[in-house]
């Protein structure tokens, strides 16, 4: 009798790793999909962000050849909720010839035709952002 229930026990305990083994090959096979689908819709992002750059300096570059210069730099795209366009090096500044005022979130740089182009950033963008912080932060 006790090597019966063995031996129904020992069936029981192979037949669930069994189906232990075909249930993490299920989950890792969807994972893997999933991280395809994932890294698939990643780079459509990526090259749909690069394109809507693209455009829009041949945009400008179409209304202000005169106006316009090329520096050329590397970048990387970030989804993030941030005050700030774009992050600028020292490199780049420097190349551009800019002032930047932190305290006015502006910078100035001279164009080829000696005019000084002013960059300013979106004051309400700002505001808002510095409201999503405090109400963030705990109350005393």
């Amino acid at each position: 009798m006790i090597e019966t229930l063995q031996g129904v026990v020992q069936q029981n305990m192979e037949a669930g790793k069994a189906a232990l083994k075909e249930t993490e090959a299920k989950v890792q096979n969807a994972l893997q999909v999933a991280l395809q689908e994932n890294e698939t819709q990643v780079q459509n992002t990526l090259q749909e962000a690069h394109n809507r750059i693209d455009s829009r300096i041949r945009n400008q570059q179409s209304h202000h050849d005169e106006d316009m210069r090329a520096l050329y730099d590397r970048y990387i795209l970030v989804d993030a909720d941030t005050t700030y366009n774009v992050l600028i090096g020292r490199r780049t500044l420097n190349q551009l010839g800019a002032i930047v005022s932190t305290p006015h979130m502006a910078m100035k740089f001279p164009a080829t035709n000696g005019a000084i182009i002013t960059v300013k950033a979106d004051q309400r963008r700002l505001e808002n952002a510095i409201c999503r912080v405090l109400r963030s932060l705990p109350t005393p």
